[in-house]
């Protein structure tokens, strides 16, 4: 599990290309993680303008209009960045 300083790495990471974008689309894969994730919750972010990167202890926290998009990097510690025209993402990249 990432500790604080990777964690801010990544969020400064965020904070350098996500503010200002527009989600054009959201994929779903597993509504029932940790615990039922509300599905319209989920798609209601697309056509948002993402705006500034926080970060709460090990939580990220993604402006997105009025609403907060909470990430956990979970155990791999990592977050991609990638252009909806790029190569499909491979197993365990969600």
């Amino acid at each position: 599990m990432p500790e604080l300083p990777e964690v801010d790495t990544v969020r400064r990471h965020m904070a350098m290309h996500l503010p200002g974008q527009t989600v054009t689309r959201v994929s779903l894969r597993r509504a029932d993680l940790r615990f039922a994730i509300p599905v319209a919750a989920v798609q209601a972010l697309e056509g948002r303008t993402l705006g500034e990167v926080h970060r709460r202890s090990k939580y990220l926290l993604l402006e997105a209009g009025t609403d907060l998009v909470l990430v956990h990097l979970g155990m791999s510690g990592r977050l991609f960045v990638q252009a909806v025209d790029d190569a499909p993402w491979q197993t365990h990249e969600h």
